[in-house]
């Protein structure tokens, strides 16, 4: 288990060198030096910061790399990972010491501040740190040594700031009590937006930033992740909004379904010829308003209330459903009446139709076959009545067109 610390100092380079190269805390073959040589390590480095005119300042960076006992490493395995660790700053020179003279075996880094290159000074920052123990880490599961499990990111509330928020003049604090009484009148993020402005808090969240940015009326800024509570981070803001608006839509849904299951009731029914109302399950059973089974959308079975043609009532229902009934066979029953009378008209005109176009056919053909066969000698026959119907014939051979009510007339 490797544990890394950093520490710079401006104190004189010569003091650390000579610290961490002490006969009884090390042994020559366990000192090395990355871009200058073990024994003149101090010359060198002194030289680069005069050649610079870098004297002053920050004058090292001294590292200690750490090593638990249990993993039973050697000091030649635990040097050699301090050289490669060194190899990562490039352009300064290093100085690498091994110390054997504790329990557990420890590397010491001394980092010129200057470089050897351009003459600019080291600078490190907490990325940077966190890159060399993430380094440090890999170096130590390659040898077998055991790390430190990651912990993770908290964001915890420093003492200074809780001694504020505990007089009640914290203006992060104000500014979370804030956020939980708009999001509890809030059901979209510009209604939160809104209910923010009116407390006097400029909320800047838009699609394309990662973080939510909040400016107090007293002028500071801050950013959710700076908050001590997840809820208060954009994704989690964004989900408690769906959540809402889910909610919502299926209240919204849930209602409109039982309206719509109301209203539905007569829905699978159909009248017979006689304008009665019957179920197609019921094999011609005659109901005047109710069917016998109902379905209803929570899936279950209800017995409803009906009525056969002598109107006796078999089975009880709720007064709001037979009102409900009763007043949607009403209404068809009183579109029966208009629908029957547009009936009566059509098969009227339709009848009209068709005698027209009988008799304009029996004109085409007495037209055609009658009027103009050749004329034939009329026989004479011994009966008066056979001789009338032949001379009745040839006069209505002879005439423009058949006249059925005419015919039935004269004869």
């Amino acid at each position: 288990m490797a544990i890394i610390e950093a520490i710079s100092s401006k104190a004189n380079i010569k003091r650390i060198i000579r610290y961490v190269t002490q006969d009884k805390k090390t042994n020559v073959n366990l000192i090395s030096g990355k871009d200058c040589m073990a024994e003149s390590c101090l010359e060198e480095m002194l030289y680069t910061k005069n050649l610079y005119h870098k004297n002053s300042g920050r004058q090292y960076i001294h590292i200690i790399q750490s090593f638990d006992p249990k993993d039973n490493l050697s000091a030649e395995q635990v040097h050699n990972v301090g050289i490669k660790l060194a190899n990562t700053f490039n352009g300064f020179q290093v100085l690498i010491a091994t110390h054997i003279d504790k329990n557990h075996l420890h590397n010491h880094l001394v980092i010129n501040s200057v470089s050897f290159e351009n003459g600019y000074k080291i600078q490190m920052s907490k990325k940077d740190l966190q890159y060399i123990k993430d380094y440090s880490d890999k170096l130590c599961l390659e040898i077998g040594a055991s790390v430190i499990p990651k912990k993770e990111k908290t964001n915890y509330i420093k003492r200074n700031e809780y001694r504020v928020a505990k007089q009640g003049k914290s203006w992060k604090f104000k500014l979370m009590n804030a956020i939980d009484l708009s999001l509890a009148e809030s059901n979209t993020k510009e209604e939160f937006i809104k209910n923010m402005n009116k407390l006097g808090y400029q909320v800047n969240w838009t699609d394309t930033r990662k973080y939510i940015t909040y400016t107090t009326p007293e002028g500071y800024k801050c950013r959710d992740n700076k908050l001590y509570d997840e809820k208060y981070s954009k994704g989690a803001m964004e989900n408690e909004f769906r959540r809402i608006e889910k909610e919502q839509s299926n209240s919204t849904r849930k209602s409109s379904s039982s309206i719509n299951n109301k209203d539905g009731l007569l829905s699978n029914r159909t009248r017979d010829n006689k304008g009665f109302i019957s179920n197609g399950t019921s094999n011609g059973r005659r109901y005047n308003n109710y069917e016998k089974e109902s379905t209803r959308y929570t899936g279950k079975v209800i017995k409803g209330q009906y009525s056969n043609e002598r109107g006796n009532e078999k089975i009880g229902r709720g007064k709001i459903e037979r009102s409900i009934l009763q007043l949607e066979a009403r209404i068809e029953r009183n579109g029966r009446g208009t629908e029957k009378q547009d009936f009566q008209n059509k098969m009227e005109n339709r009848v009209n139709n068709i005698l027209g176009g009988i008799i304009a056919i029996s004109n085409m053909v007495s037209n055609s076959q009658v009027n103009n066969r050749p004329k034939r000698r009329i026989r004479r026959y011994r009966t008066l009545s056979k001789q009338a119907m032949k001379e009745y014939a040839m006069r209505k051979a002879n005439s423009s067109g058949f006249d059925w009510f005419e015919d039935e007339e004269e004869m």
